[in-house]
């Protein structure tokens, strides 16, 4: 009886230089609790646009089953310019920024200028 799924996106490059995107799902069912499963780790050839990240996602959904209005997904992203664009142009999920990640670039931001 899950209907809300909030999601967790990476991309990043191997060590022998091959990049990759992953897709993490992670959900509380009815008895509390929670569950993560990755159903996505694919190389990832393209440059890392917005645009380039939405193509890569969104067939994810399709794959799964996870599309229509009976879901609610959320992504739960940093403020990485490129993975904020992409989640918006998804046809099928809602952003989420991590406000613990803000904050983090906010102290470090202050304590930058500070010697």
């Amino acid at each position: 009886d899950v209907s809300c799924i909030g999601f967790t996106t990476d991309l990043w490059t191997s060590r022998s230089g091959h990049p990759f995107m992953s897709l993490t799902a992670h959900f509380i069912d009815k008895d509390w609790e929670l569950h993560r499963w990755t159903p996505s780790v694919a190389p990832f050839p393209a440059r890392h646009t917005g645009k380039n990240i939405s193509v890569g996602l969104d067939p994810t959904f399709d794959e799964l089953g996870l599309t229509g209005e009976q879901w609610d997904l959320f992504a739960i992203i940093d403020n990485a310019a490129n993975v904020k664009l992409g989640i918006r142009l998804s046809e099928h999920l809602m952003q989420y920024l991590c406000s613990i990640h803000t904050l983090e670039l906010v102290v470090n931001d202050i304590f930058k200028n500070i010697r």
